[in-house]
């Protein structure tokens, strides 16, 4: 027979999911007890969307005093007195005097099987007889982590094989000189054809990817013009001469830095089994309450934890990119409240960061993997989520 779960809503819904979706525990109805603020915000809301999704029935029930134990002491003995060897009262949402209350009506009621659910360990420990913590195992999605906490998404569409291998030709080539001179012209495009929200395409001179400064890496032109003929067989862009001309928006996307996300992306398909990654997804969109935007270029589910990586291939530090180190850092830090206490946050990068750059992501505790090419990326990025 399934089991029933009284659960405390708080700001933290993770704590709440991981216990009631543990298979060990077979929960298939859940009452959930939420403050009058809380209901209106939609927390619970967005908690029961997750939980009939797995076809777990819920049941509402609002305290206003949630700072007195006796309101909430009364509702769970209520919601007790008919079956409660049915019940597990998992005490790890709500307020500590909603807790208290919680836990004496189950007390009260002989309820044996009481937990609280240790979010950063992903223990569950019994408060009641001489019984050993439980690791939890629920495995959630990402769009249920995103939905639990008031995100709505939508995934990018599935890179094709074509893209993944002109991704990886360009991962062989692009380090170095060669590869600040292609950030340099692909700035130099961007610069020249999007106006807004709309992209009108313009040639631009190949020399744009040449630095004033007499400080920046040398390159072959040469080597250029071999990636920009092969970009154009690849039908990315026109390239003619000395003149480029990049067509559409999304193909510009891909060549100023989508080819190493989705490089980044398959490789953490590949190392997905090693590194304990359950679900990796690539360029996705995702939407707050009132509809304002963020694009996560990779986000994946590492154990119980959301992961959000970013990917960038510019130097940060540079002047002729248009890129800033604290754009990213903004960004990130932004999308902490994606996932709750359990987002990690990583900054991929190939170009290696130094000096007080590499210190402010660190400060923010953003994992970092940054100047390693193809070849050590798989074991640099299993290293990276690890440590996380």
């Amino acid at each position: 027979m399934k089991r029933r779960m009284i659960l405390l809503v708080s700001g933290q819904p993770m704590a709440n999911l991981l216990a009631a979706l543990d298979p060990a525990l077979d929960v298939g109805e859940v009452h959930l007890i939420v403050s009058g603020d809380m209901h209106a915000e939609g927390r619970g809301d967005w908690l029961a969307q997750v939980l009939e999704g797995r076809g777990i029935g819920c049941h509402w029930h609002s305290v206003s005093e949630v700072f007195q134990p006796d309101q909430t002491r009364s509702l769970v003995s209520t919601l007790l007195a008919a079956s409660p060897e049915r019940f597990i009262v998992n005490l790890t949402g709500g307020t500590k005097p909603m807790a208290l209350g919680a836990y004496r009506a189950a007390i009260d009621s002989g309820v044996r099987d009481i937990l609280y659910l240790e979010q950063e360990a992903g223990r569950m420990r019994w408060l009641e007889g001489n019984r050993p913590p439980v690791q939890a195992t629920a495995a959630l999605r990402i769009t249920e982590v995103l939905t639990a906490h008031g995100f709505k998404s939508t995934p990018g569409t599935s890179p094709s094989d074509p893209a993944l291998a002109f991704a990886r030709h360009l991962g062989a080539h692009l380090e170095g000189g060669l590869l600040d001179a292609w950030n340099r012209l692909m700035f130099a495009v961007e610069r020249a054809c999007a106006k807004g929200t709309a992209w009108k395409p313009a040639p631009v001179g190949v020399a744009l990817a040449q630095s004033p400064s007499p400080a920046a890496a040398p390159y072959n032109p040469q080597d250029l013009g071999a990636l920009l003929t092969e970009a154009c067989r690849r039908h990315y862009c026109a390239f003619a001469g000395d003149t480029l001309t990049i067509g559409r928006a999304e193909d510009h996307a891909f060549l100023a830095g989508g080819w190493f996300e989705l490089l980044v992306w398959h490789t953490l398909q590949d190392i997905s089994d090693r590194a304990g990654l359950h679900e990796v997804v690539l360029n996705l969109e995702v939407r707050d309450g009132a509809g304002a935007a963020n694009e996560i270029d990779i986000a994946a589910m590492h154990g119980r934890n959301l992961c959000v990586l970013e990917c960038k291939t510019v130097r940060l530090a540079g002047r002729d990119t248009g890129e800033k180190a604290a754009n990213i850092l903004y960004k990130l830090e932004h999308l902490l409240r994606l996932g709750g206490l359990g987002t990690r946050l990583f900054l991929v990068s190939r170009q290696r960061l130094e000096g007080p750059i590499r210190k402010r992501f660190e400060a923010e505790r953003i994992g970092l993997v940054d100047g390693v090419g193809p070849e050590r990326l798989p074991d640099a990025l299993a290293r990276a989520l690890e440590a996380a």
